[in-house]
């Protein structure tokens, strides 16, 4: 079932995305707490673990939309995503890993040839930007739920022009171990 609003039509995961940009877009924790039934408190989130991971890049500069499907691996020191890329009906696999690293209350996000991406702390709703060369990754990222949370970059420059928007459900350890039977 597709429903209509204005133009568009959207099935239920569009609809879901959709709200995740609302509740990302909101200026205020307080906002996005309404919104979000049981925001994440910092004791009780652990990213660790196997996530599935969905992303849905829209490129401006290209006139493309691309989809990401895969599994997110973290562990204290390490994230690392495969899967597969869909972009103009073409499938290839894709892989991106970063080091992590904890500094007091905050985790350090390092790509993997050591220069610094990000730096997250303990709030369930957050905002980073990185500078890569002349163009800058705007994020915010929300996390919902033990097993759940949101990434949303827009990225602008002279040579990108795109957002993209990314979904994490923990994979549950029982459906790991059933998985590796």
């Amino acid at each position: 079932m597709r429903i209509r609003i204005g133009e568009f039509r959207y099935n239920a995961a569009e609809l879901a995305d959709i709200t995740a940009l609302t509740v990302i877009r909101m200026r205020s924790k307080e906002q996005a707490r309404r919104l979000v039934s049981h925001p994440v408190e910092a004791a009780s989130f652990s990213p660790a673990g196997v996530w599935r991971v969905r992303r849905k890049v829209v490129d401006h500069m290209a006139g493309q939309r691309i989809v990401f499907e895969g599994i997110a691996t973290i562990t204290g020191d390490t994230f690392v995503e495969q899967g597969e890329v869909v972009a103009d009906g073409c499938a290839l696999p894709a892989v991106r890993r970063y080091r992590l690293q904890r500094s007091g209350s905050a985790t350090e996000v390092f790509f993997s040839d050591g220069r610094p991406f990000a730096t997250f702390g303990e709030l369930p709703s957050q905002r980073v930007e990185h500078h890569c060369g002349d163009d800058l990754y705007a994020g915010r990222f929300l996390f919902i739920r033990p097993d759940f949370w949101v990434e949303f970059w827009r990225v602008r420059g002279p040579r990108k022009r795109y957002i993209s928007l990314t979904r994490f459900e923990r994979v549950p350890d029982d459906a790991l171990s059933t998985a590796s039977r």
